[in-house]
């Protein structure tokens, strides 16, 4: 299938999040937070109904960053600014709104 990636070694991030019309497109699930959207078409198709789990991947190398819903890819950003150095950072999750619930589990990071 067309943008399914192998089956990983490991397995992914788990969350339990719906997303929203209400959410911006720079955003939403899979979106590379304020600099681009996510693929809203394959994201809509990999996301699970609300109260599933989905598994989700960000795979940071060098400046280029991938995001992947559901073994599907979702977002394929390279930053261009060169103050911006993806090598090195901070990894966080959030979610947007009040009342709004989202969980997490089988959290891993691994250095490539």
């Amino acid at each position: 299938m067309r943008g399914k990636r192998s089956t990983p070694t490991r397995p992914p991030t788990r969350l339990a999040a719906p997303a929203t019309a209400t959410d911006a497109p720079d955003r939403t699930t899979g979106a590379v937070h304020s600099f681009q959207s996510a693929d809203i078409p394959a994201r809509d198709r990999a996301l699970e109904p609300p109260g599933e789990w989905n598994a989700y991947e960000v795979v940071v190398r060098g400046q280029r960053i991938e995001v992947f819903l559901n073994g599907v890819k979702v977002n394929d950003f390279t930053s261009t600014d060169p103050a911006r150095d993806l090598t090195r950072g901070h990894i966080g999750l959030q979610n947007h709104g009040d009342g709004d619930d989202v969980w997490f589990r089988d959290i891993r990071i691994k250095e490539l």
